[in-house]
């Protein structure tokens, strides 16, 4: 590792820099320009498996009452949360691409 901090910094913000071009030339051929009405399908998936997840939730309390969940409702849990946990991941990532100009927005002077 290097003791110059200066050459150090240099690296990190020249790596920086290539990440952001590399994904920008990977992604954004690949993906139209994005608009809130183009995204609001997958928000709504998102919320829809959210809502359904926290239903489940509550529905398996309801079902328990007094004694614990058996191991094929807690499986059943634990599939509608991973499915919830991978969609919010996904949205994730597409917010973090936006943020960081990876993909082009509709009205924003890269995309023109």
């Amino acid at each position: 590792m290097s003791d110059n901090p200066i050459q150090t910094n240099r690296l990190l913000m020249e790596m920086e820099h290539s990440i952001k071009v590399l994904n920008r030339d990977v992604l954004n051929p690949d993906i139209p320009e994005l608009t809130m009405k183009g995204l609001e399908p997958t928000l709504r998936m998102v919320a829809k498996m959210r809502s359904t997840y926290l239903q489940a939730v509550l529905e398996l309390a309801q079902a328990s009452s007094d004694k614990n969940p058996s191991t094929k409702q807690i499986a059943e849990l634990r599939n509608t949360r991973v499915c919830y946990e991978e969609l919010a991941s996904g949205a994730k990532a597409l917010e973090t691409a936006i943020k960081r100009g990876y993909l082009d927005v509709a009205g924003s002077a890269r995309a023109a």
